[in-house]
């Protein structure tokens, strides 16, 4: 169980990482669309980008945290095999 817990954590820090990476890359896109247009005309385009952003900053960054805890939980967390060795040992 712990094994899978820990591949899970890993996952889900790889899945938060890409969510943060295409986050800050729609965040760059959104800021160069506001640079050559200005801020006065303000499109679908230029606010889609923005939504996404911050849904992927967000998103990506909550995935991070939860994988991280997951991960180390996994990792520190005894297998069956200790629990019962330890329990018949007393």
């Amino acid at each position: 169980m712990r094994k899978g817990i820990a591949f899970l954590g890993i996952f889900l820090v790889i899945l938060g990482f890409i969510g943060l990476a295409a986050g800050v890359i729609a965040y760059l896109n959104y800021n160069y669309l506001l640079y050559t247009r200005g801020l006065c005309m303000v499109c679908l385009q230029e606010r889609n980008y923005f939504i996404l952003a911050i849904g992927g900053i967000i998103g990506g960054g909550v995935l991070e945290i939860i994988g991280i805890i997951l991960a180390i939980v996994g990792f520190k967390a005894e297998s069956k095999k200790e629990v019962s060795a330890g329990s018949g040992k007393q």
